[in-house]
């Protein structure tokens, strides 16, 4: 009887499987692909040779819905609020990116003003109705949204306090238009503040019919492949969720890859009787790390998908940074040598993987340096170096002006300096100070020897929790 876990990555699909009767383990890696997780999800399960009728548990971390949010392949979707409400999602807060970016511009909003309609309607803070829902205007507003719309999200102010208007637009959407997914802000994010509540019910609906196909297509090729119980799916908080819930509020599942990767680390560290550490998980696509303080990682209410477009749901607090084996070298416009945050993904992939990559990587330069090995993935992915050395030497040696030896140490050099922000953002930069020890280990032995803490310190030791103070 195996208990199995399958991970899909911007670049790989890893596979875990463990016999608990018999003590072995299993483990695989193949390419995602991108065109439908689900095929990676079943070639995972072939090349570890599992059969799934044997299978009794099956867990899943899925990036659908949060590529399909971040690459902007969600459903066209559909705001209904209360009259006088359209344009929330406009207005956002009045805080900036940039204080002094004269160009900043605010971030599109998922939902475009044609697709945003108001109901006349309207429900006091404490829950007492002020105006009755204008059901003929709902009815009317139902039979007339356009065609193209594949999601409604519902989000009617101080809805939080009485759901009932939105609970019933909703009988009336699944009357005139079933077809309809339909988000309720009363159900997604039950809690006062309009812009947040509104876009975090928008991005729920966004997202909801991919995530629907998507675990449908899974759900058919698992029964198929003979699994006879409920996969269940990762979600961002660390929980698990079935199918089922997930296809009805998928904005859970945004960051349950390196939600379970927390939560796999936290369990790890207390075996080993460490229970404060910084997880460091690097990826095809990028580098996701978090903070486990007294054996529990850190959660937040609230993420950003981008700046300024806030999902109000719990989560394990993972910071992401763009800087994995496909991130990308390129040169900006004054002429530095840059890395990340776009990534070469599975799809082309990075030069070495001779699939048509063209850009250089980490993985390129990784190769070059000798630090990675001539094959990926148990040997099923061959690597060419010497096309990442064509690769590295026509893109960033020619126009900088750079022999091959320093351009890839500073690849690689950057990468890491990227990489250790992300570990400074959940420690240092929060106020929690690294142990002494730890500082020790991480100081260069290029800087010269000195006493006292290293640069920036002196502030993180505000909040330092007496544990980490030994």
């Amino acid at each position: 009887m195996l208990r199995v876990g399958i991970d899909v990555g911007g670049t790989f699909t890893d596979l875990f499987a463990h016999d608990e009767a018999s003590g072995i383990t299993i483990s695989a890696k193949v390419l995602t692909t991108v065109h439908n997780q689900a095929v990676g999800v079943m070639e995972s399960i072939a090349a570890g040779d599992i059969s799934l009728e044997g299978v009794e548990f099956l867990a899943h971390g899925t990036t659908t819905g949060t590529n399909a949010l971040i690459e902007r392949r969600g459903s066209t979707t559909a705001l209904i609020t209360t009259e006088g409400f359209r344009d929330v999602l406009e207005i956002m807060r009045t805080d900036r990116e940039s204080g002094y970016d004269l160009g900043w511009e605010k971030p599109q909003p998922l939902v475009p003003r044609r697709l945003r309609f108001e109901v006349p309607e309207r429900v006091r803070p404490d829950g007492a109705v002020e105006t009755p829902l204008d059901e003929d205007a709902a009815v009317a507003l139902a039979r007339s949204l356009p065609q193209a719309v594949e999601a409604v999200a519902v989000a009617f102010i101080h809805a939080y306090a009485n759901p009932a208007h939105e609970q019933r637009m909703l009988e009336i959407l699944r009357r005139e238009r079933p077809e309809i997914a339909v988000s309720l802000s009363s159900d997604v994010n039950a809690e006062y503040r309009e812009y947040e509540r509104t876009s975090t019910t928008v991005i729920d609906a966004y997202i909801k019919p991919v995530m629907v196909r998507y675990l449908g297509v899974l759900l058919d090729a698992l029964t198929r492949g003979g699994l006879g119980g409920r996969p269940l799916v990762m979600q961002g908080s660390g929980g698990m969720a079935t199918l089922d819930r997930a296809s009805e509020k998928p904005i859970g599942t945004l960051s349950s890859g390196p939600a379970a990767g927390t939560i796999a680390a936290a369990a790890i560290g207390a075996a080993a009787g460490c229970m404060d550490i910084v997880t460091f998980d690097v990826g095809g696509t990028s580098t996701d790390v978090s903070l486990i303080h007294g054996g529990v990682p850190f959660l937040t209410a609230q993420k950003h998908v981008e700046w300024g477009v806030p999902a109000r749901v719990p989560m394990i607090d993972v910071e992401s940074v763009g800087a994995g084996g496909g991130s990308i070298g390129w040169i900006d416009q004054g002429g530095a040598l840059k890395m990340g945050p776009r990534s070469a993904g599975s799809t082309p992939g990075p030069i070495c993987y001779g699939r048509g990559g063209t850009e250089p990587t980490l993985s390129d330069a990784l190769l070059i340096a000798g630090i990675l090995s001539g094959t990926l993935a148990g040997g099923r992915i061959g690597l060419d170096v010497d096309a990442a050395r064509r690769g590295v030497e026509e893109r960033l040696c020619g126009p900088l002006g750079l022999p091959l030896e320093r351009v890839v140490a500073g690849m690689i050099e950057i990468a890491q300096e990227n990489m250790a922000n992300a570990v400074r953002s959940v420690s240092i930069w929060k106020g929690l100070d690294l142990p002494s020890a730890a500082r020790a280990a991480w100081w260069p032995a290029r800087w010269p020897a000195r006493s006292g803490s290293p640069p920036c310190s002196s502030r993180s030791t505000l909040a330092t929790p007496a544990r980490w103070a030994s």
